[in-house]
């Protein structure tokens, strides 16, 4: 007697723990088993917030603007007599040769100069990445300029008549006098 009792008390004992270590795995079937320590670790456990991709923290990020146009591209004739004019808020985005309400650059041409750009812009440094909407905006309140030279691979953000934020770079460009500027520009929706 004692000899069957001792084996089957070892088989409830293993049963029971097996049971209660597997009622501890919140993963459900299927799913990954994590240990203890794992959990203890990560930062849904720890009660820390969880950091989104882009260095945001998913407890307050702030609302960020959708994309209106873009990345896409965008060709603007400069021509004396005739300076390139683009409207950003308009969609598509409008080309124009003369000056209209909506105009938020021109892209002007100077004789033995590069075509230059006149707006509300602020450059951004060279060889950096593509910016959010955000990073704009912060460039547009610390380094806003009126005009600038444009040449390959120069970048800046734009703040539109009607309050958006656009960015663009400069694919080609004149090297000096008129011509066709080609630009790569991104512009955002107004936040909501």
């Amino acid at each position: 007697m004692i000899g069957i009792a001792i084996p089957l008390l070892g088989t409830v004992a293993t049963l029971l723990t097996v049971l209660s270590n597997n009622s501890d795995d919140d993963s459900g079937a299927g799913g990954a088993i994590s240990s203890p320590a794992t959990q203890q670790n990560s930062p849904a456990a720890s009660g820390t917030p969880v950091e989104e991709p882009g260095g945001q923290n998913g407890a307050s990020a702030a609302p960020t603007a959708s994309v209106r146009f873009g990345p896409g591209d965008l060709v603007v004739n400069s021509t004396y007599g005739a300076s390139g004019y683009v409207d950003l808020d308009s969609v598509p985005l409008l080309v124009t040769g003369r000056s209209t309400d909506g105009s938020d650059l021109a892209f002007d041409p100077t004789g033995s100069e590069p075509v230059d750009v006149e707006g509300q812009i602020a450059p951004l440094p060279a060889g950096a990445s593509e910016p959010s909407e955000a990073e704009c905006v912060t460039q547009l309140q610390k380094n806003e300029l009126s005009e600038l030279d444009l040449a390959r691979d120069v970048a800046f953000c734009v703040q539109t008549g009607e309050g958006r934020t656009a960015y663009l770079r400069v694919i080609s460009a004149p090297v000096e006098g008129e011509g066709k500027v080609r630009l790569k520009a991104t512009v955002w929706d107004l936040p909501q």
